[in-house]
């Protein structure tokens, strides 16, 4: 079968058609062994649909679907509250990203910005087309997490503690006049993200 100009072989559509049935654009290695049977054959299938630009490899053992609407130049920007949940087990959107989120910005920024209370190896992660940059936080500072409302459910923060984790690293979101802004915008009730 030819999928964006590419040959697939058997193995490497029923992992395809299989994803897209079960409305799967990021998955593991194991999801991949799961539906192919042998953990063999999903090493040969994952190698051979990266090959061909129809897998993106996000983390060890973790894959991301490339929709056929990339083209075959693989074209596309997938949606940060897909990706971020499956390069950190615990984090929340935030800074800039999540002050975008809520309304309190009008700055569009290519990064996305990660708290995580673990120091990750590599603090910068280049994905389709963007950049997530991971801040590590204490634990006590791990707090004010929502989940954010639509049909990606991703951790993301509060206006409030958007609002404070701005005042406490204004770097991450643009500096103090951009954190003046959006507390300005969150008080006026635009960061209901709604």
């Amino acid at each position: 079968m030819a999928a964006s100009g590419v040959w697939l072989g058997p193995q490497e559509t029923k992992l395809l058609f299989s994803l897209e049935k079960k409305e799967i654009s990021v998955f593991t290695a194991g999801d991949a062994k799961e539906i192919l049977g042998t953990g063999q054959a999903a090493c040969s299938v994952l190698s051979g649909l990266h090959r061909k630009g129809r897998v993106r490899r996000i983390s060890r053992g973790k894959y991301m679907l490339v929709p056929a609407h990339a083209g075959p130049d693989g074209h596309w920007s997938e949606y940060y509250g897909a990706v971020v949940p499956a390069l950190a087990d615990e984090y929340y959107v935030g800074f800039a990203t999540a002050m975008k989120f809520w309304d309190m910005t009008e700055q569009i920024t290519r990064t996305v910005f990660v708290a995580t209370p673990k120091r990750k190896k590599n603090p910068v992660v280049e994905f389709a087309h963007s950049r997530y940059q991971f801040v590590t936080l204490a634990k006590k500072r791990f707090f004010g997490i929502v989940k954010a409302p639509g049909s990606y459910k991703f951790n993301i923060s509060s206006v409030e503690k958007t609002i404070v984790d701005g005042l406490t690293y204004p770097r991450y979101c643009g500096g103090m006049p951009e954190v003046a802004k959006a507390m300005w915008n969150g008080g006026r009730g635009l960061g209901s993200g709604l």
